[in-house]
């Protein structure tokens, strides 16, 4: 009994004790905190003069990122996305460059840096693809306090000193809280040139039949009509079908008197009379074509359009043009208005 009352007062004892007078006791102290410092990393926003962001690839001035290089320390790197980006722990590494954000605010992102690592004026090269290139460069310092060591309030003893530097002037200073260090560059964009729209010309296509549905101007027809009889007559001018089909290429003039036999993309047999200007407004346009069978048929068509200056660089609402296109059989309107260049006849002989 007296040997257990012992061992409790010599405990009872020590305990009275100042821990710092026992070196041996656990008093409560901290173990030092493992600081894994998220890296630093460099964003890059594009824009022209008037501010419109020119990585946005709803811009049509947008640049080509496929084109855009980074040179880091003799390396030359390219533009991707990074299929699995590390989110746990791990020693930030270059080469991670990628266009960022999205809605008109998207950037280049170049990174990643050690933000433990001390540096002066550290050069990135962009190079645009443009024939231009912009250098941006940052340094990073810092200062430690061990008597914060494990406070996160101060930051664990840590103060972060950061300068950003574009073209080799000194573009902003950033606390030690931001480790995202972001460069507005600017680009003079030339204004884009007048967009010239060479339309289609107009053109009718014509499908001769009995009534049986059997084409009339196919060849293999034994009751196949003499193309060499068929006669079109415009503004009192009389013209023959012209063989072989030899369709222009290159911009050019639509001028009348390109007539073919022709088959269409189902291999059916078709006349093509034309052409005409897709912008020169008409009323009752027409031509007459005898068949060499004793019989002849009128076709005419009306060309008009409407223009709209606010969509005049605008492919989807057609550049600003509607046209009102109608087709006419004999006299009578054949079929409903329509903005096609081509007029489809079907004749029943």
């Amino acid at each position: 009994m007296k040997k257990y009352f012992f061992i409790v007062a010599m405990v009872m004892s020590l305990m009275s004790l100042s821990c710092d007078k026992i070196p041996f006791l656990d008093c409560g102290k901290e173990d030092p905190v493992m600081l894994d410092w998220a890296p630093i990393k460099l964003g890059v926003m594009l824009c022209d003069t008037e501010g419109n962001n020119l990585l946005d690839p709803e811009n049509p001035n947008c640049y080509d990122p496929s084109v855009i290089k980074i040179k880091y320390e003799g390396q030359e790197y390219s533009v991707f996305n990074p299929d699995s980006p590390q989110t746990s722990a791990y020693k930030a590494m270059f080469g991670q460059i990628f266009i960022a954000g999205s809605d008109g605010h998207q950037y280049l992102e170049i990174g990643e840096f050690n933000a433990d690592e001390k540096c002066e004026m550290r050069e990135i090269e962009i190079i645009w693809g443009d024939g231009t290139s912009d250098i941006i460069a940052y340094s990073n310092d810092y200062s430690i306090n061990e008597k914060y060591a494990n406070d996160a309030d101060k930051n664990w003893g840590y103060k972060f000193y950061r300068e950003a530097y574009l073209n080799g002037e000194e573009y902003t200073t950033y606390d030690g809280k931001n480790r995202f260090i972001g460069f507005n560059i600017y680009k003079e964009v030339a204004a884009p040139e007048d967009i010239i729209i060479d339309w289609a010309p107009i053109f009718m296509r014509v499908y001769l039949r009995d009534a049986e549905g059997n084409n009339l101007l196919d060849a293999t027809n034994e009751k196949c009509y003499d193309t060499s009889k068929i006669v079109v007559t415009y503004e009192g001018k009389e013209y023959n079908i012209c063989n072989p089909y030899t369709p222009e290429t290159s911009e050019y003039l639509a001028v009348f008197g390109r007539i073919w036999l022709m088959k269409d993309v189902n291999g059916e047999a078709c006349l093509d009379i034309g052409e005409w200007d897709a912008l020169e407004k008409c009323e009752m346009c027409g031509v007459e074509v005898a068949w060499g069978d004793g019989t002849t048929d009128s076709f005419a068509f009306s060309n008009d359009y409407t223009y709209n200056e606010e969509y005049s660089e605008d492919r989807e609402h057609n550049w600003g043009y509607t046209f009102i296109r109608r087709a006419y059989l004999n006299g009578v309107q054949y079929g409903e208005d329509t903005e096609y260049r081509w007029f489809v006849y079907n004749i029943v002989k």
